[in-house]
């Protein structure tokens, strides 16, 4: 391995070397196919958005965990943005109450 950089100071680097087996070249098909599942689930309207997101997202980590790279509790806590979690809370109570009033159908 050759690795290249411009830095003026030395500084340390860390590979990780993982055996994925059979099933590892296929990591981002499967993920694309779980993502366009989602995407399916809630255009099609089977069922509903906040449900079929939850079970796309225990899916993937299901998936992880079949290939042993569960991430820990505090991993996956850190992946949530609190202020992007917060404006798509919000964005979704502001669109439902505005779907009721029938605003969104007299401007469509």
């Amino acid at each position: 391995v050759s690795l290249g950089t411009n830095a003026t100071r030395a500084f340390p680097v860390t590979f990780e070397v993982m055996e994925m087996g059979f099933w590892g070249r296929y990591r981002p098909y499967i993920a694309c196919l779980l993502l366009f599942l989602v995407y399916a689930g809630i255009f099609t309207e089977v069922m509903d958005r906040a449900l079929c997101t939850l079970i796309g997202s225990v899916a993937s980590l299901a998936v992880l965990a079949l290939f042993s790279q569960a991430p820990s509790m505090k991993t996956a806590m850190s992946w949530m943005s609190e202020t992007t979690l917060a404006l798509l809370f919000g964005m979704t109570v502001m669109l439902s109450y505005l779907s009721e009033t029938g605003l969104l159908e007299s401007l469509a």
